[in-house]
C-alpha cells in the first residue's frame, strides 16, 4: 500500500504516485523471469515480423528499436535532397556540374562529399574517418523528416543528460550525418528550456 503524499496534492507528488503505482502492477504482473534464450526468441519473432533484418547491423553504433530498413529507405527516398544523390549513386557515377549547379544547397554538399557516401541495402551512409586514426564508422545520413526526432534523442533524453552544443554534436556525429547539422544542433540547445534555465 502507498503512502499518502506529505507535501499535499500537488502535481509533481500526484505523477509520482501514478508511477509508483503503475510499477507494483507491472512487478506483480511480470514475476517471471525471461531467459536469454526466451530473449533471443522474441528477437527472431520480432524481426521475422518485420520481414526483414534492422538497421543495426549496417552500422557501428547505430541502434533503431522501431525503424527497420525499409522505414529507412523510405523516409530517405521522400527527401527531395537525398534522393538526387542516391539515384546518382545507384547509376554509378557523379553527375555533370551543370546537374549539381542547378540542385540545392544540401544537395550539392552531399554531391561533395561524394567518395565518402556508400550505399548498403538502398540506404544512403556517410564513411567517416577519425583524424586521429584510431577507426572508421559508418554515418547514417538522416533524411530531413527525423533531424528532430535525432537530435531529441542526442540530447533531452536521460542518458543524453542535457549535454551542451559541442558535446550532443559529439554524440551525434558518432551515428548520424546531415546537411547543417552543426548549427541545426546549436539552435536546437539553444532552444532547449531546460538547459536555459539551468
Amino acid at each position: 500500500m502507498l503512502e499518502p503524499p506529505k507535501c499535499g496534492p500537488c502535481k509533481k507528488c500526484k505523477t509520482r504516485m501514478l508511477e509508483m503505482e503503475s510499477n507494483i502492477v507491472v512487478k506483480d504482473v511480470c514475476r517471471t523471469v525471461q531467459t536469454r534464450a526466451q530473449k533471443r526468441n522474441v528477437i527472431d519473432q520480432r524481426s521475422e515480423s518485420l520481414g526483414d533484418e534492422n538497421v543495426s547491423s549496417y552500422g557501428k553504433g547505430i541502434n533503431f528499436d522501431i525503424c527497420n530498413k525499409f522505414d529507412l529507405k523510405k523516409l530517405q527516398s521522400e527527401d527531395e535532397d537525398l534522393k538526387v544523390v542516391i539515384e546518382s549513386k545507384k547509376k554509378g557515377g557523379k553527375p555533370d556540374y551543370s546537374v549539381i549547379a542547378m540542385s540545392s544547397p544540401a544537395c550539392r554538399y552531399y554531391f561533395n562529399l561524394w567518395d565518402s557516401l556508400e550505399i548498403y541495402n538502398d540506404i544512403l551512409f556517410r564513411r567517416f574517418h577519425k583524424q586521429d586514426g584510431t577507426g572508421e564508422f559508418l554515418q547514417f545520413i538522416v533524411p530531413t523528416s527525423m533531424k528532430k526526432e535525432i537530435m531529441y534523442h542526442m540530447h533531452n533524453t536521460v542518458l543524453s543528460g542535457h549535454l551542451g552544443q559541442k558535446k550532443s554534436r559529439g554524440k551525434a556525429l558518432q551515428k548520424f550525418f546531415w546537411y547543417l547539422m552543426k548549427e541545426d544542433i546549436n539552435n536546437y540547445v539553444n532552444a532547449c528550456d531546460i538547459c536555459a534555465r539551468n
